[in-house]
């Protein structure tokens, strides 16, 4: 998803017909203001935006996440993004992948645990 300055958010910036709109955040904009320093288990499944997010955020705030569990979408909103690619990013935070599992449709669910 594209966060403009607004808060409201389009996949990947473009331009949707009217519905209804809903407020975007960042994975920082929520642990920072809460001071989560460290958390036991994140769960993202955002149809996806999987991608877009987590190669968005920085390997600093990353490294905050002891486990994460992740659906990785192949679909229209993951672009040309890979999975290959998603756990590059993820490995540089210590993010390494214990187990991924793919269905027929090319839909992932994955495992990331800190690796100190």
């Amino acid at each position: 998803m594209f966060l403009p300055a607004s808060g409201v958010c389009s996949p990947m910036g473009r331009k949707m017909p009217p519905g209804v709109e809903v407020s975007c955040h960042t994975l920082e904009s929520i642990l920072d203001p809460y001071d989560l320093r460290s958390v036991d288990l994140a769960k993202v499944d955002i149809e996806g935006s999987e991608f877009e997010v987590l190669l968005a955020t920085p390997p600093s705030a990353l490294r905050r996440i002891a486990r994460m569990d992740i659906e990785i979408h192949k679909n229209v909103t993951a672009q040309e993004h890979t999975s290959d690619e998603l756990i590059a990013h993820l490995n540089t935070a210590g993010l390494k992948l214990a187990s991924i599992e793919t269905d027929a449709l090319g839909f992932s669910q994955a495992r990331f645990v800190r690796q100190n």
